[in-house]
């Protein structure tokens, strides 16, 4: 877990500078799941930038950017059984900031580069299936457990 104390200090030794805080949602390797509402309370407080990689998250627990309410928020396809190499990083509407890469207007000059439509097609169909089975996906963790303690013992 996030140390918040922690995070608290940081903000507080920065203060008046530019900070980014970006924090990974749930950990795939620990099972660990960071406190978004504290986080995202202490980092606005200190006039800090949010972002939170829900890579893991998605899917798997209830899902919404406006709840969430960080800054950006990044997603990824194949770790919901989607198509590797797509992902997306959604951004708080209003927020501006500068692209190091400069290109084409394809994604509001953010980002030089085709875009790969079949796989973010893809990309949409394994969210909407898997936000779909979230109540499924829960039941079927439960018996692991279950399972798990069970050969434990």
């Amino acid at each position: 877990m996030l140390d918040l104390n922690e995070l608290e200090r940081v903000l507080k030794e920065n203060s008046g500078k530019k900070i980014l805080v970006s924090v990974i949602h749930a950990n795939n390797e620990t099972g660990v799941i960071q406190n978004i509402k504290e986080i995202t309370r202490i980092v606005f407080e200190h006039k800090g930038f949010l972002h939170f990689d829900c890579s893991q998250s998605l899917g798997k627990t209830p899902f919404n950017f406006d709840d969430i309410g960080a800054d950006m928020v990044t997603l990824s396809s194949h770790k919901l059984g989607g198509p590797k190499g797509v992902a997306a990083l959604v951004i708080k509407k209003g927020l501006e900031f500068n692209s190091f890469i400069k290109g084409g207007a394809q994604q509001k000059f953010l980002r030089a580069g085709t875009e790969n439509l079949p796989a973010i097609k893809g990309f949409a169909e394994a969210i909407s299936e898997s936000v779909g089975n979230l109540k499924n996906y829960k039941e079927h963790c439960k018996k692991l457990i279950s399972h798990f303690e069970i050969k434990l013992k």
